[in-house]
């Protein structure tokens, strides 16, 4: 098994946070979906007592988009796409932070999650019926905080019941990642003021990858 520092098993955190993001705005602006990839962060949604951080994710390459993404957001021109992941990262961090400080929301939205890890072990990780749980889960529980991320995307194709579905379990992938993000002692303020840092760390892992 792979061992990691502590900067490193970050990144891997942020990694996960952006990588679903990316998928969010995929499907909603452009009207694309990596299936691979989004049963990795469906995944990461229902191993709530992982052994280690590489259990949540699977492996390094389950990171790649996400590692690929992340080593050259901060570097890439100011498009609609970067600003997007950014917000959906930044929003997801936020959210997080809400959730660790309200513990009677945090059991609720556990016990949905189990619920949804159920059926996927019925179905799939990305079944219908296991998305439309997870998506139900955000909206009972992080869609009733006053903080709220608004999904942007092409009016045909947000009105698809299925498509807001996908993102909103995205969603809940990307605060998964984030509430790891912070248990590893980061900060949403190391995300905007550490990114040459973090940069460099998801060349290095990428490395490994390839």
């Amino acid at each position: 098994m792979m061992t990691l520092n502590r900067d490193q098993e970050r990144v891997l955190a942020l990694a996960g946070i952006v990588q679903a993001a990316a998928l969010i705005y995929e499907m909603v602006m452009e009207n694309k979906l990596d299936e691979n990839t989004f049963a990795i962060c469906m995944n990461s949604i229902y191993n709530q007592q992982p052994a280690n951080l590489m259990d949540i994710y699977g492996d390094l390459a389950g990171l790649q988009k996400g590692l690929t993404i992340l080593s050259r957001l901060f570097n890439m021109q100011r498009t609609l796409e970067s600003r997007e992941i950014s917000r959906y990262t930044i929003s997801a961090l936020h959210l997080a932070r809400k959730l660790n400080k309200n513990k009677v929301l945090m059991e609720k939205l556990g016990q949905k999650i189990r619920f949804a890890s159920s059926q996927a072990q019925y179905f799939s990780a990305t079944h219908s019926n296991v998305i439309s749980s997870i998506a139900q889960a955000y909206r009972d529980t992080l869609g009733n905080l006053p903080f709220r991320i608004q999904i942007i995307g092409r009016p045909e194709i947000m009105k698809r019941p299925e498509t807001l579905d996908k993102a909103r379990a995205l969603l809940m992938a990307a605060v998964r990642s984030a509430i790891l993000w912070q248990q590893l002692g980061a900060s949403q303020w190391l995300f905007l003021f550490k990114r040459k840092a973090l940069t460099n760390t998801a060349q290095q892992l990428l490395a490994k990858i390839k």
